[in-house]
């Protein structure tokens, strides 16, 4: 069978897919080291991409021209992310989580991780749990806060390289996502939509924002696209074995990002539709597929991310339950599809679903203007504050500037993109209504129920660029689709050849330089450089058999992790500095010489009789931290670790 552009765009989602099913089995039996996975995860991934290769079918789009553009725009991106990349050890952010889960992961090959916390006993304000990392009441053991894909899938680079090899995983991961965005946009729009699809794709500081991190927004969007991919290919070609395999790798979104679930219930209805026009069996192909991939995601959760799902009951409990309504009304509409024929034929309905996505687009536009946003009880009102007061902004640290996420999103990828996107999604939705546009139901609803989520209530800390990566998994992709439909539209609509390539010229142009010039200040920038170097080095100078304890407000929450994961040593911290004295008096007793008290300034080790002695002075930069503009550079960061010496 000869390879075409469809099966190369899926290879990677198949690849990954088979990879953490079989990962996720060997994690819940302990044993999730190299040669368990060389023997069960290798062999396992390559079925899966076979079976994908297989599923695909010998028909479809040959490698040509376009399909050439959109794989050298998928390894540009990869290469330049790599260049990027930024390894953040100091934990500070979800990234630093994710790598050192990850690193935690490949070398323990288990979960809960070590934590060496008999080593501490029951001495008053210490604790081995940290942000990002949550006791779970076993004797040794400390869970991440996130699920347990994406560690899945970094820990093999820790295997075959080092730490820094880790966080590149995600350039591989997001580079994989755009080719799958661009098939789905050559599915829908023709074949010159998918490099254009790519290039925007790849321009917007989003989506190159995750990718030089270790976030799980890439491997979703991978996932989820090729998902849509299968899907939309079944509708087309008749291949209903696609419709399951479409089903599982939308499902295991889950596995990767615990939010995939709240964007499936918006698939859901799907699955009426598949019933009405195939019947039943299609749409048992599909449920039950995206049943399986779920639910391996809620497994994990379970199991290895209990208290994080116990922070998340009300959403995940509003998600079951709009879950369960859609089902409701899919089966009612299902049941009564005569009637639905009837009604959706009528030229109005269209015109009313196409209106309403424009009314819905220019609501939030407005929104600023008669709503400010603010949760009572936030989490990050310390954070949200301490930007307000460095930035010279009104005081507020509830506010959650939710009602700007319109303009976040303009920010980036600029005003005529949101209205060409707004423009396709509004007459992709009518034609969708009245049947015309068979297969892009999915890919419909996903991004109009994601979208209205995710603009109404972006759920994040609100400085950027980090509260950008919500549009990431669906936002922006659905975004470059639907305009890159209206170019394709356009394009076809006109007969004379002058002005339509006038007309596309143009049009790619409004999509393009905003987002290229949106990025430029920032796309080349390398943050988080020398974080592992620094780390080493304080590992090289430690003691054998050394103690640590980490006291101050930043060492107590920023360096345990990377500590106890790359040094391999007992730590725990004090983050209540009124306990220090007495905790570290304990200890002293307990380990002598062995105990190393750190702290990220000296005073601190003085207030409690240590002479300090400075281990690491790093000079680097992090993201801005910016709530009321686009980021234009980044920001310097010190890390500066003492000891404290009796």
């Amino acid at each position: 069978m000869r390879p075409t552009a469809g099966r190369l765009a899926v290879l990677p989602a198949w690849l990954v897919g088979g990879w953490l099913v079989s990962a996720l089995v060997l994690l819940l039996l302990g044993h999730y080291q190299p040669v368990p996975a060389l023997l069960v995860c290798v062999p396992s991934a390559v079925l899966a991409g076979g079976y994908g290769w297989w599923a695909w079918g010998s028909g479809g789009e040959p490698i040509r021209l376009p399909a050439l553009l959109t794989g050298a725009v998928g390894l540009g991106f990869t290469a330049l992310s790599w260049y990027a990349a930024a390894p953040q050890l100091v934990l500070r952010r979800d990234p630093g989580t994710y790598q050192l889960a990850a690193i935690g992961l490949a070398r323990s090959g288990r979960l809960p991780l070590p934590a060496h916390a008999a080593v501490f006993g029951q001495v008053a304000g210490v604790s081995v749990a940290s942000p990002g990392f949550f006791a779970t009441g076993h004797p040794t053991g400390l869970v991440p806060q996130f699920m347990s894909g994406l560690p899945l899938l970094a820990a093999p680079a820790y295997w075959l390289g080092d730490v820094t090899s880790v966080v590149a995983v995600n350039a591989v991961l997001t580079g994989a996502a755009i080719l799958a965005v661009a098939l789905v946009a050559g599915q829908v729009a023709g074949r010159w939509a998918a490099p254009l699809a790519a290039v925007a794709l790849a321009v917007s500081y989003p989506e190159l924002h995750v990718a030089r991190e270790l976030l799980s927004e890439p491997a979703s969007q991978l996932l989820l696209f090729a998902g849509l991919g299968m899907l939309i290919r079944a509708e087309r070609t008749g291949a209903r074995s696609l419709l399951i395999g479409g089903g599982l790798l939308t499902g295991l979104t889950v596995l990767v990002r615990i939010d995939g679930l709240a964007d499936l219930v918006f698939l859901l209805p799907y699955i009426g539709v598949l019933a009405g026009r195939h019947g039943r069996a299609a749409a048992t192909r599909f449920a039950a597929g995206l049943a399986v991939g779920a639910g391996m995601g809620l497994l994990d959760g379970v199991v290895f991310s209990r208290p994080y799902l116990a922070m998340l009951v009300r959403p995940l409990v509003e998600a079951a339950g709009l879950g369960l309504v859609s089902i409701a009304v899919t089966w009612a509409l299902v049941r009564h599809r005569g009637w639905l024929i009837r009604w959706t034929e009528r030229p109005w309905t269209s015109w009313l679903a196409g209106s309403g996505v424009v009314l819905a687009v220019g609501l939030f536009a407005l929104r600023p203007l008669v709503q400010t946003v603010r949760v009572p009880h936030s989490s990050v009102r310390g954070v949200v504050g301490g930007i307000q007061a460095a930035s010279g902004l009104p005081l507020d640290p509830n506010r959650t500037y939710a009602e700007h996420s319109l303009y976040w999103l303009i920010w980036w990828v600029g005003t005529p993109a949101v209205v060409l996107a707004t423009l396709g999604l509004a007459v992709l939705a009518a034609r969708v209504v009245r049947g015309r546009c068979a297969g892009v139901e999915p890919l419909v609803l996903v991004a109009l129920g994601v979208g209205a989520q995710i603009l109404y209530q972006p759920g994040i800390t609100p400085d950027h660029p980090w509260a950008d990566r919500r549009f990431v998994p669906v936002v922006l992709p659905a975004l470059v689709i639907a305009a890159v439909w209206v170019l394709s539209r356009i394009c076809r609509g006109s007969r004379s050849r002058g002005p339509r390539l006038a007309a596309v010229g143009l049009g790619v142009a409004a999509l393009l330089v905003p987002a290229v010039l949106a990025s430029a200040p920032i796309a080349f920038a390398r943050t988080e450089q020398g974080e592992p170097a620094a780390v080493e080095r304080l590992c090289q100078d430690l003691p054998p058999r050394a103690v640590l304890l980490a006291v101050g407000p930043r060492a107590a929450r920023e360096l345990p992790p990377a500590l106890r994961e790359l040094c391999d040593v007992p730590v725990a911290a004090v983050l209540d500095g009124s306990a220090a004295p007495a905790a570290i008096a304990a200890l002293a007793r307990a380990y002598g010489d062995r105990l190393i008290v750190l702290a990220e300034d000296p005073a601190l080790l003085t207030a409690v009789g240590l002479r300090p002695r400075l281990l690491v002075d790093l000079h680097t930069t992090e993201d801005a931290r910016v709530l009321a503009n686009r980021p234009t550079t980044t920001e310097p960061l010190v890390v500066a670790v003492w000891q404290g010496i009796a």
